[in-house]
């Protein structure tokens, strides 16, 4: 067998483990042909921190509302940029013993390896993220009551706002995503997340405000950071921010670079 023939034959079962594992983003797509489906998304390190720094910090603060908006952000941008599957059940396996360790909760090594054991065996992304909150939920508020919603209209709104925040979205075009009446999502949506739509569309656009200002690789002025994340008014920003993280977008930067937060 020649070393073209043995090249090509490589290449095709990569093409088809690429095609499998993208089960775990699409697990309704066809498979075939295994060529539409490209190599995956390189890892991100900045992700895992601030998903994992975000984790902790609802832990700490008691906030089922932070600790959704983290799990629903991390698992919406893992789904948009087709990151690696098994990078991302590591980062949650890794985020799940991170969070043990910095609140001092320490379950014996059967526990820990059922945890471990639930997360790598997930086989879809939905699957994935249900089990963190499983996981995860009874050690935030001693309750197992925390559930991610499965409704669909929901999950619709929801995907649509993490792909949107940067934009000056209206209620009118998350209602018309969701395939529903405005009044009615307004309902539902608080009904099935705890959290009224524009305080989860507030919440996401600072949580990407932080990131923005921890990054060292950037240079946005406050007013540029509040472009970004959707908002026009850097003055509204920044006491949106303040009310946020209790500290100005400037007192976030700053106590970022000196490695105090």
């Amino acid at each position: 067998m020649s070393g073209t023939v043995i090249q090509a034959l490589r290449n095709c079962y990569k093409q088809c483990q690429n095609a499998l594992r993208y089960m775990f983003y699409l697990p309704e797509k066809h498979l075939f042909p295994v060529e539409q489906f490209s190599d995956f998304s390189n890892e991100s390190n900045a992700l895992y921190h601030f998903f994992s720094k975000g984790i902790i910090e609802a832990f700490r603060t008691k906030s089922v509302e932070a600790f959704l908006t983290e799990i629903r952000g991390f698992f919406s941008l893992c789904s948009q940029h087709f990151y690696d599957p098994d990078w991302v059940r590591s980062c949650c396996c890794r985020c799940c013993e991170h969070l043990m360790l910095s609140l001092h909760t320490a379950p014996n090594d059967d526990v820990i390896s059922s945890f471990v054991t639930q997360l790598t065996e997930a086989f879809t992304v939905q699957t994935l993220q249900s089990k963190m909150v499983d996981i995860l939920s009874p050690f935030l508020l001693n309750s197992p009551s925390i559930s991610v919603t499965d409704n669909q209209e929901i999950i619709r709104a929801l995907t649509f706002i993490d792909a949107h925040y940067m934009e000056p979205i209206t209620l009118e075009e998350i209602a018309k995503q969701a395939n529903l009446n405005k009044s009615y999502l307004c309902r539902l949506f608080k009904q099935e997340t705890n959290i009224s739509v524009f305080a989860y569309v507030n919440q996401v656009r600072m949580r990407k405000a932080a990131q923005l200002l921890a990054s060292k690789n950037s240079s946005l002025s406050i007013g540029a950071v509040a472009s970004e994340v959707g908002i026009d008014d850097a003055f509204y920003f920044a006491r949106k921010f303040k009310e946020f993280f209790g500290k100005s977008p400037r007192e976030y930067r700053k106590d970022v670079a000196a490695g105090t937060l």
